[in-house]
């Protein structure tokens, strides 16, 4: 007795699909040195997240705040910026004091990017 195979029998051409990757979470905490000046208008700041030459992520952080950013794990450089208000915060100067430093972003995990800014650079440290 012959058995007839309906859709669904047999291999397919289409290729397997692709893992999703693992996504990862980066929480920047930012902080200003208490022993160094500080700006006289203010400034604003900012946290990056880049893969090569592509910006994967920026956002505004409070001088004192945090922000957090979700990706897939992978490898990634975390940096940070200033524009110091020149007369008022309407008025920004370009990005100044920078840093930033590499890191490995697991899957399913969580990590924390400490950043101390001050006039003339910043310090980023990852747990």
């Amino acid at each position: 007795m012959a058995v007839a195979c309906l859709a669904g029998c047999g291999t397919s051409d289409e290729p397997a699909a692709e893992p999703e990757p693992a996504s990862a979470t980066i929480r920047f905490e930012h902080a200003l040195d208490p022993d160094a000046p500080m700006y006289i208008e203010g400034a604003e700041y900012h946290v990056t997240v880049t893969q090569g030459d592509e910006t994967v992520a920026e956002r505004e952080i409070e001088s004192e705040g945090t922000v957090t950013v979700d990706l897939p794990a992978g490898a990634y450089t975390l940096g940070s910026y200033a524009r110091v208000c020149s007369g008022n915060c309407g008025n920004l100067e370009p990005p100044t004091d920078r840093c930033s430093t590499e890191a490995e972003l697991k899957g399913d995990a969580a990590s924390t990017a400490s950043i101390v800014a001050r006039p003339g650079g910043c310090t980023i440290k990852v747990d």
